[in-house]
């Protein structure tokens, strides 16, 4: 892929399940649950570094 563009992977780990019967509820791992702060800083941070 010669001429795809390149992009930056950010991971973020942590968090905690409040509902364990739904795993992609927004109150699991998918909701960022327990990370809600880090995840909305780095999406600030990614949307300033668009500018």
């Amino acid at each position: 892929m010669r001429n795809a563009p390149k992009v930056e992977l950010q991971t973020l780990r942590g968090g905690e399940p409040e509902d364990t019967r739904e795993p992609c509820s927004a109150l699991n791992y998918h909701g960022f649950s327990g990370i809600d702060v880090e995840v909305v800083e780095a999406v600030i941070a990614w949307l300033q570094a668009q500018r």
